[in-house]
């Protein structure tokens, strides 16, 4: 059971229990938590259905509550390269709250899902009014985006050895 029920902007509610286990929100304290929280936009996709395509602009984090959601690179053979399948609890698009930039891949709904969305705008709003949770928030996105650089570096060494 949660620590407390909020209603996210369309009226659903949202158990903190739920999103305290979501990697970037672990550091937030009940009122931090509950804070970010008003920001989400529940979203329901079903199978099939894109969330977005490549190349449309970065402008909302999602977090998977339900489902199950495929990142796809769409290339010019008939089937996209699938890099990622997320399911609940984790998340993505968050390059999009750093930078201005395009969407570099594809996501769409492998299953009926329900996504948590938070703007850029909303995001840049939290951190003006509240530093502190936002600085535990961009800590936790950095390391995270820092650790997949990590990663994809060296999966990018493994396949140049093996070239050779």
């Amino acid at each position: 059971m949660g620590l407390f029920k909020t209603k996210d902007k369309e009226g659903n509610k949202l158990e903190s229990s739920f999103l305290r286990e979501i990697a970037f929100l672990k550091r937030l304290d009940f009122f931090e938590l509950k804070t970010f929280s008003r920001l989400l936009h529940r979203r329901e996709f079903k199978p099939g259905e894109v969330v977005f395509r490549e190349g449309y602009p970065h402008a909302v984090l999602y977090i998977v509550k339900e489902g199950k959601i495929d990142i796809v690179l769409e290339t010019d053979e008939k089937e996209p390269i699938k890099l990622a399948e997320l399911t609940p609890k984790s998340f993505f698009g968050e390059i999009g709250l750093f930078i201005d930039t395009n969407r570099t891949a594809t996501a769409f709904a492998a299953e009926e899902s329900v996504l948590l969305a938070v703007s850029k705008v909303d995001f840049k709003d939290l951190i003006g009014k509240y530093p502190r949770i936002g600085v535990k928030i961009v800590y936790e996105l950095g390391k995270r985006l820092s650790e997949s650089l990590v990663d994809t570096n060296s999966k990018l060494r493994g396949y140049i050895h093996e070239k050779e």
